[in-house]
This record gives structure tokens, C-alpha cells and sequence, in this order.
């Protein structure tokens, strides 16, 4: 198979695997996740006893992701932290021309990179600034004291940021979690519930660009029915 069809191919499955993410995470089914208190607060904390996710799982993956929480916090899809245009397909048009004339046997990193990076800059939605949200997500742990996890970002798949590469910054929240609560670390490979204010704000971590930020944020997790 030839460079150029290995790099179409290789750009059409990353663009595919990101907009199914997009588009098919927080699906809802018919039985509900028993929620759990793993999150340390002023109450206390429990065992987990759910097993690691494969690396690269999406939360859409999830038999059950339902939220029993009765308040007025809206349940955010994955797919709205984008803004609805067809920029992936723009830039798709905008690099296969220069993919076509890539001769046979050259290195094509260079161009991979630049188109990469760009995919990764694409905007966050400037309409969920300031709302009151919660989505599910997997945790990407920033800070940790003690075993402890204050700050971390919450990303649509397990592994983002270390075993894999990270999410467009439109995928990627930074959450700063109230004081009373923390994550203990043998908690982090568990999906998880972040509830919060959401702003649209782009910050710079050690691990990646998020494109949002939720401060004084709520976390639980909850068990995916096997």
C-alpha cells in the first residue's frame, strides 16, 4: 500500500474515530448505573471495585451512562462542546491536495503534525459559557497530594493525554474541584461525573490545551453495568 493511501487512510480513521466521539458520546439506554461514592468529601470515601478500561475506550462505550442527580443542572453532550460547522471537513480539503503530490516513499510527518495541530486547535462552543452542566468523562489527573486528586482534565476516552494522543482542546476540560472534594488515585481509571459552571477559556497544562474550564467543580463516579 502506498503513502499516500496509508496517510488518507490514516487521517480519515482519526477524523471518523473523533467525530463518532463527537457524536455518539452520553448515549442514554434503558437501565440506570448505580452511582458511587469514591470521591472523598467531608462523608467519607468507599472501595472501587471496577476493573481498568481498555485504553483508548470511549465514555459512549458505556452500557449505562444516566444521572439520577434531581437538580438544575443541564446533562451536556459531548458532541455540543464543538460548534456545529463543517471544519473537519474544510481542513480535510485544505491538506488532500498537498497529500496527492506526496511522492512514494517520502516522509509525510511534517505534514501530519501541521494538519493534526490544527484539528486539535478547532474552537470550543462560545454558547455553553457560564451554563450549568454535568457530563461524563474519563480523568486525566494534573494535580494530586497524598494520593489525593485536585485538578485534573476530564476527556471523552481512557488513556487521553498519556497512553494516547490528546483530544482537539473543544474535547478537553479543565476541572478544579471544590474544596471538600478530592479523587483518590486508585479511583482515576473509573468514568466519572463532573458537575459545575462550564467556560468556554483555552488554558495550557503540562498534558494539553483544554478549551474549557469547570471551577468548584462536583465529581462522582458511577459503575458501568457489565
Amino acid at each position: 500500500m502506498g503513502i499516500k493511501r496509508n496517510i488518507r487512510h490514516f487521517l480519515s480513521t482519526m477524523i471518523l474515530i473523533v467525530t463518532m466521539t463527537l457524536l455518539t458520546a452520553c448515549g442514554e439506554t434503558d437501565e440506570k448505573t448505580k452511582a458511587s461514592n469514591h470521591v472523598v468529601s467531608d462523608q467519607g470515601q468507599a472501595k472501587t471495585k471496577t476493573s481498568e478500561p481498555a485504553i483508548g475506550a470511549l465514555i459512549s462505550d458505556l452500557k449505562s451512562i444516566v444521572n439520577d442527580d434531581d437538580d438544575d443542572y443541564r446533562e451536556l453532550d459531548w458532541k455540543e462542546l464543538a460548534p456545529e460547522s463543517d471544519a473537519e471537513k474544510k481542513l480535510i480539503a485544505k491538506y488532500q491536495p498537498q497529500i496527492d503530490k506526496i511522492p512514494e516513499g517520502s516522509d509525510a510527518t511534517p505534514l501530519y503534525d501541521k494538519m493534526i495541530a490544527e484539528f486539535n486547535a478547532l474552537p470550543a462552543n462560545p454558547k455553553l459559557d457560564g451554563q450549568k452542566i454535568k457530563l461524563p468523562g474519563y480523568v486525566t489527573v494534573l494535580e494530586q497530594n497524598k494520593g489525593l486528586v485536585s485538578e485534573f482534565l476530564l476527556v471523552p476516552y481512557y488513556g487521553a493525554c498519556i497512553h494516547v494522543p490528546p483530544p482537539p482542546l473543544n474535547n478537553t476540560l479543565l476541572i478544579k474541584l471544590k474544596k471538600n472534594q478530592r479523587l483518590h488515585m486508585d479511583d482515576i481509571y473509573l468514568p466519572v461525573w463532573v458537575k459545575g459552571i462550564i467556560h468556554t477559556k483555552n488554558t495550557k497544562t503540562d498534558l494539553a490545551t483544554a478549551g474549557y474550564l469547570i471551577e468548584n467543580a462536583e465529581v462522582k463516579l458511577f459503575e458501568n453495568e457489565e
